[in-house]
C-alpha cells in the first residue's frame, strides 16, 4: 500500500510539472475484481476501480484504458509482441501480501468454477441501489406501500434463471453457484406474516432437490 502511494505521488507531481491534466493507468480486470475484494474484506466497502474519474484535486481525470481486459489476454499479447517484462517488487508479486492472497483466491476459483469471475465483474456493471443496504444510495425510511405493481419492488429471488457457468464450461465440476435455476418467486407478503411465513418455507424446501453433484431450484 505504502509503494502504491509513493508511486501515486510521484505520477500526479510529474503530471503537474507537465501541465497534463489526463492520467492513464494500467489497471486491468483482475486488478479491479481484486480491489473489489479487498475492500469487502478488508475495508468494510463494495467499492472497485472505475474505469474513468475525476481525481480528489478536481485538476485531473483518471482513466484505465484496460479495466475490460483480462490479465491472461494481456499477457499473451504481451508474449506474441516480445514486450518486455519488468518486475515489481514493491507490489503484489511480494509474497504474503493481500492483494496476492486475494488473487491466489480468484485464480483457484476460476478452476475451479468457470464463469464465476465473470459474474463478478458483470455485477459491478449491473448494480441495483434499493437492493443494497447503503441509505445514501437509496431512502429506505422512505419506502411506502403504493398498491401499484414496482418491477424493482422486493421478492425473494430473482425471476431471471441463476448465472449458468456450466454451460460455458462444459467439464466444469457441477455446483450450486453454477447451477442455471430457475427459482419460485415469492413476495414478501407472502413471506411475512405468521403462518403464512412457515408455510412459504415449507414450500420453498419443497421445491429444492439435493443430489450428490449438484443443487437445483425446481419450479
Amino acid at each position: 500500500m505504502l509503494g502504491s502511494r509513493l508511486r501515486r505521488g510521484i505520477l500526479y507531481r510529474v503530471v503537474s510539472e507537465l501541465g497534463a491534466t489526463k492520467i492513464a493507468l494500467g489497471h486491468h480486470r483482475d486488478d479491479i475484481l481484486q480491489t473489489l475484494l479487498l475492500n469487502m474484506f478488508y475495508g468494510g466497502k463494495l467499492k472497485g476501480m472505475p474505469p474513468k474519474l475525476q481525481f480528489e484535486d478536481g485538476k485531473n481525470v483518471v482513466i484505465r484504458p484496460l479495466a475490460y481486459v483480462k490479465e491472461r489476454d494481456l499477457e499473451k499479447y504481451a508474449e506474441l509482441r516480445e514486450f518486455p517484462i519488468i518486475p515489481c517488487n514493491l507490489c503484489s508479486s511480494q509474497p504474503n501480501l493481500k492483494r496476492a492472497e486475494i488473487k491466489a483466491l480468484i485464480n483457484e476459483w476460476n478452476k475451479r468454477f468457470p464463469g464465476r469471475t465473470d459474474n463478478m465483474f458483470n455485477a459491478l456493471t449491473n448494480v441495483v441501489p434499493s437492493h443494497r443496504m447503503d441509505r445514501k444510495l437509496f431512502g429506505f425510511s422512505k419506502s411506502r406501500a403504493t398498491g401499484r405493481t414496482d418491477p424493482q419492488g422486493d421478492i425473494a429471488f430473482d425471476e431471471k434463471p441463476c448465472a449458468s457457468d456450466a454451460q460455458s464450461a462444459p467439464n466444469a465440476i457441477p455446483s450450486f453457484s453454477s447451477t442455471t435455476c430457475k427459482p419460485r418467486r415469492i413476495r414478501r407478503s407472502s413471506i411475512f406474516g405468521g403462518v403464512a411465513r412457515g408455510a412459504a418455507l415449507r414450500n420453498l424446501r419443497a421445491t429444492m432437490t439435493v443430489s450428490s453433484n449438484s443443487a437445483t431450484f425446481q419450479r
